[in-house]
């Protein structure tokens, strides 16, 4: 019985040691869908995951075999050992995540997406990097938790995006946003609990903000930027500090109702902290924070683009109105779409879209060729419409273009410009009274290529068949021959 005793011991025991060999071995995962297996984009399918063995910190081992867990564990104990996650295409987290051990970071690049639907929440003093390179983004649908002594560093390249919902500060939690990171929080963030810090030196946006914990302390510094939509509010002990050539942007109103009794709140002169809702209840607000920030009574807007310039110029010899403009910050931005309205400004439509940048705070400029003016003389206006990922609007101031009407002397077609790379060549009526509704043949000729004789209903059509066809023609001299009732007129077309 005895002996039986001790060989149990033995087995439990060697048990224990194995599963803490495996505890103590640090890894790295590597997502990576064209795994055979990998079919749904799930973070918890281990099939999707890539996994090579590191060290680090001090007594963390390598083995070369395969060993649990098959994909990044996101609740329970973890090893103490470091887990690193590098994500290049999106990938969905469905529920409550959990990080802490030895979880270190993750990595989110390629234009991929991390999607968590649900909350994230870094617990066990842990230190946890989210990391944005080449347009990667990750969004949380639901809270970032950052639990007693625990820290999120948020970091990047200046070209990705952190966005929650919403974040919650237990005391000592931190939050770190580096020089090229940038973290969205769509609702209220609220500064609260003893010693919480939120240290900003990239781009911080946020629907409203308020500070009233315990020596909570909001430090902008270096070349930082805090975006408050909403009203900013100042209450118990809290420390706001603005420093370096850093900004503040508040959209509503600055307020507090404490008289200033234990506020720090302090702006460097080399530093700028804007209020665009003006005070609220100034006689609450001590005059030496009052001549720290810059009041406009007259408010602004806070738009997710920040427009350096919009321009629009025509290049008269092709006909084309070239439509510039260049952003030097974009904020959850989803893409951009060029209106035109010719003759008045109330009726734009849509001519053109180009993706954007997404998220980013370095500039960039956008280029769009139309060269679908109308054949009579007139004036066309331009405008930008930005649609965010949320399919909220905005729009740029309007630009305009005179161009002078294209002359006819014989026919009734028209085709521009001309010359033409062949997808956006246009074709109209010069000349309506010779045109009165009849079916239209059309066919286009280059020395031994051509095609057969197309039936269209209108010169509508016409343009469009005649766009699908030309793309296959060579480029050079091409003859565009058009039938309409009993009459026959051959156009000379130059593909460039």
């Amino acid at each position: 019985m005895l002996n039986n005793t001790l060989k149990s011991i033995k087995i439990i025991a060697s048990i224990a040691l194995f599963f803490q060999s495996l505890l103590s071995l640090g890894q790295t995962y590597t997502f990576d869908t064209s795994n055979t297996g990998c079919t749904n984009n799930q973070w918890s399918n281990a099939n999707c995951w890539d996994k090579s063995n590191n060290t680090g910190p001090s007594g963390c081992t390598v083995s070369a075999a395969t060993i649990p867990p098959y994909f990044p564990t996101v609740s329970g104990n973890r090893t103490p050992c470091d887990v690193n996650v590098i994500i290049n295409e999106s990938i969905v987290i469905n529920g409550n995540v959990e990080f802490g051990g030895g979880f270190n970071s993750i990595t989110v690049a390629n234009g991929a997406t991390l999607t968590v639907n649900g909350n994230f929440t870094i617990n066990g003093s842990d230190q946890i990097s989210i990391i944005t390179n080449e347009g990667g983004g990750v969004r949380i649908n639901g809270q970032v938790n950052i639990e007693t002594a625990s820290s999120l560093i948020i970091d990047g390249d200046n070209s990705g995006f952190v966005r929650a919902d919403d974040i919650d500060f237990d005391n000592d939690g931190k939050i770190f946003v580096r020089q090229n990171g940038f973290l969205h929080i769509r609702n209220e963030t609220k500064l609260r609990g003893k010693d919480v810090l939120l240290d900003v030196k990239g781009t911080f946006r946020t629907s409203s903000f308020s500070v009233s914990g315990n020596n909570a302390t909001l430090d902008v510094n270096d070349a930082g930027i805090l975006l408050v939509e909403g009203n900013f509010s100042l209450q118990g002990q809290g420390v706001v500090e603005v420093r370096g050539n850093s900004l503040v942007e508040v959209g509503g109103s600055l307020q507090t109702n404490s008289n200033g009794n234990g506020l720090v709140f302090s702006v460097e002169a080399t530093a700028s902290f804007y209020v665009c809702g003006g005070l609220f209840n100034p006689d609450t607000i001590p005059p030496a924070m009052q001549e720290e920030v810059n009041v406009d009574q007259n408010g602004c807007r806070i738009l997710p683009i920040n427009y350096q310039y919009v321009s629009a110029k025509l290049e008269e010899k092709e006909r084309i109105a070239h439509i510039q403009f260049a952003t030097l910050q974009e904020w959850n931005n989803g893409h951009f779409e060029i209106q035109r309205s010719d003759n008045q400004i109330g009726n734009f439509q849509t001519v053109a879209s180009l993706n954007s940048a997404g998220w980013s705070n370095e500039p960039k400029v956008y280029e769009y060729q139309d060269g679908s003016l109308p054949i009579l003389a007139g004036h066309s206006f331009y405008r930008i419409k930005q649609v965010d990922m949320e399919n909220n609007e905005s729009f740029s101031k309007v630009v305009g273009i005179s161009y002078p009407g294209i002359s006819s002397k014989q026919g009734t077609w028209h085709v521009y410009p001309n010359p033409s790379e062949g997808s956006a060549i246009n074709i109209a009526i010069s000349n309506p009274e010779n045109y009165h509704g009849e079916e239209i043949y059309f066919k286009l000729t280059a020395g031994i290529w051509d095609i057969s004789t197309q039936k269209v209903e209108s010169p509508q059509s016409l343009q469009t068949a005649l766009r699908e066809t030309i793309v296959h023609a060579p480029s050079g001299i091409l003859f565009l021959e058009i039938q309409w009732g009993k009459d026959i007129e051959v156009l000379k077309v130059w593909k460039k």
